[in-house]
């Protein structure tokens, strides 16, 4: 097995291990123990790394200790499944692409190479969602994960989850990358994701825009409806009906808010990540 012996990084993987393909890549959410006043559960997120023929390959980044929010970076085989570990709440699959899967040493030269294993948590020790999915945008720039991964990752994580009780809505809190590199590529993979969400909102906009037009035509301008709707069914549209129509833009405004929302997120974790470049670089 190697062995780096180091306060920040951690690298137990067993030597038969390294050039293994990854069959599947895992992000799990643990419970660190119930809130006392509370139902709520404080969160970490590690991922797990499924092989081919068997094991798993554990990657966690955390804070060292309460006193030194710098991070250490974890990569350790293991000899259980993700499901097997006894403080996991919940957990997400990365879907990778078949024929593009990475093997452990690409993982681990992607994130130790590139600098990403030297991460600053931010105050109070928050950081380790904020990690998992720059990494899993890593990924996605690399062809190993699909399209919009790390925005699914994104929206898995924005909650808060518990044992005891149903999940509640939790911010992404940004750390920060020591390598300047690193964290250039970081705010980079962030930009494109924000361009994803972007590019996925205007059809939105569109679809809610032609029903909300429909639905307007179908109370003031009956003949008008019938034409528009004859052309949406000559499109492919399934609309059958003046309740077809209501419900289809009830539905296109629900997905057209929580894409904004999605948006407003990332805006807000790329500013926050700004900031605290700055910061770091004037200290």
């Amino acid at each position: 097995m190697s062995s780096l012996q180091n306060p920040y990084v951690r690298i137990q993987v067993q030597n038969s291990d390294w050039n293994k393909q990854v069959s599947k890549i895992t992000i799990v959410v643990h419970t660190e123990g119930q809130w006392e006043s509370s139902s709520l559960s404080n969160n970490h997120v590690t991922q797990y790394l499924s092989l081919a023929g068997g094991g798993t390959v554990q990657i966690n980044e955390r804070h060292v200790d309460e006193d030194d929010i710098n991070g250490r970076f974890e990569m350790v085989s293991r000899n259980y499944s993700y499901d097997q570990s006894r403080s996991m709440i919940t957990d997400f699959d990365i879907p990778l692409h078949p024929q593009q899967r990475p093997t452990v040493r690409a993982i681990y030269n992607i994130i130790s190479g590139g600098g990403f294993n030297d991460f600053c948590f931010a105050p109070g020790g928050m950081g380790c969602r904020h990690w998992h999915i720059t990494i899993v945008a890593l990924y996605e720039m690399n062809g190993w994960a699909i399209a919009f991964s790390a925005i699914g990752l994104l929206d898995n994580l924005s909650f808060l989850y518990s044992r005891a009780a149903e999940r509640v809505p939790t911010s992404i809190k940004p750390g920060t990358f020591d390598v300047d590199a690193a964290q250039e590529l970081a705010q980079t993979t962030w930009q494109n994701m924000e361009t994803q969400v972007e590019t996925s909102l205007q059809p939105m906009i569109l679809q809610r825009q032609t029903l909300a037009s429909l639905s307007h035509n179908l109370d003031n301008n009956p003949r008008l409806a019938a034409q528009q709707l004859q052309q949406l069914q000559n499109r492919g549209w399934v609309l059958r009906n003046s309740a077809a129509v209501r419900s289809s833009l009830a539905a296109a405004q629900r997905d057209e808010a929580a894409t904004r929302a999605r948006l407003e997120t990332i805006m807000t974790v790329l500013e926050e990540m700004k900031r605290l470049s700055e910061a770091r670089s004037e200290e």
